[in-house]
């Protein structure tokens, strides 16, 4: 599975509808691991931690933020840490995101950010 490639644009397609179906109800974290599940029920191998993951989020987080509208994938969160990557504080810091602010404050800042934009009230 590769950037672009069928395959790829598929599990990006599925990723997309999970995460927006997820980020519709009140916080709660999905764990990689719960995430590649969901994934595979739709016949979609993505491993939780390797291959094409990190690719995937970014790019879904891409296809829903111009910078000023929420980051999806801060709900994707490791077990053990019940917080996003390193890959996710990378990211919020890039163009077109430039999210400031130590990784605590950051984050939290953006999963209210989900809350006013997604949740369904």
């Amino acid at each position: 599975m590769r950037r672009g490639d069928e395959e790829y644009e598929a599990a990006l397609s599925a990723m997309e509808q999970i995460l927006l179906d997820w980020v519709a109800q009140p916080f709660r974290p999905l764990y990689y691991s719960h995430l590649s599940e969901l994934l595979a029920k739709q016949r979609h191998n993505v491993p939780a931690h390797d291959g094409p993951m990190p690719y995937l989020l970014e790019d879904c987080t891409r296809l829903h933020s111009d910078g000023a509208k929420p980051m999806l994938s801060a709900v994707v969160v490791l077990k053990g840490r019940d917080r996003p990557s390193s890959g996710f504080f990378t990211l919020a810091r890039q163009q077109p995101f430039l999210r400031e602010g130590d990784d605590e404050k950051l984050w939290i800042a953006e999963l209210e950010h989900l809350e006013r934009e997604y949740v369904r009230r």
